[in-house]
């Protein structure tokens, strides 16, 4: 015997239903009633008297159960890593994207001021100006199309692992 009152004597023990509900209200009743040091140790002390429930009961199903738990846990992790992983490769092509317009975006704008510099009149200023203003706002708006198709694949990419799993 414990000494905390929260088990049975074999003669009183209940059927394999009702054990660990009962084990369950019984430590409850009993933490409300002591002190922190003590429930540990008792709650200790206890769960190592308990005995196994008895015959008939099917340890398989509970194997089952967890065994279950563990594959949609596993598959669960896996698709949250071909997630990450295709998140990865998309922000990777979105980099590369981004860097390639910005150096193009140089490129032109600096062109375009040695052709200013190089102008002979303010006329051809004003057209060589014209001329790289609608170039750069064509190139910026193709880029942002460009680049809004990429986010959407990046986010549908991203969500089909996730999908996936959910739907099994």
């Amino acid at each position: 015997m414990i000494g905390c009152g929260a088990h049975y004597r074999e003669e009183q023990r209940p059927s394999h239903l009702w054990v660990t509900l009962i084990q369950i209200k019984n430590l409850l009743l009993f933490l409300q009633r002591s002190t922190l040091p003590c429930n540990l140790l008792c709650i200790a002390s206890y769960i190592a008297s308990s005995k196994p429930p008895e015959k008939g009961f099917q340890m398989n199903e509970q194997f089952r159960i967890g065994d279950r738990f563990q594959k949609v846990g596993k598959e669960n992790f896996d698709a949250v890593v071909r997630a990450c992983g295709e998140a990865n490769k998309s922000l990777q092509a979105i980099a590369a994207e981004l860097t390639d317009y910005s150096k193009s975006s140089v490129e032109d704008a600096t062109r375009a001021f040695q052709q200013l510099v190089s102008a002979k009149s303010v006329e051809q200023a004003f057209e060589i100006q014209s001329q790289y203003a609608k170039k750069a706002y064509d190139a910026y708006i193709a880029e942002v199309s460009k680049l809004g198709e990429m986010w959407v694949d990046l986010a549908r990419d991203t969500y089909q692992p996730v999908e996936r799993a959910i739907s099994k």
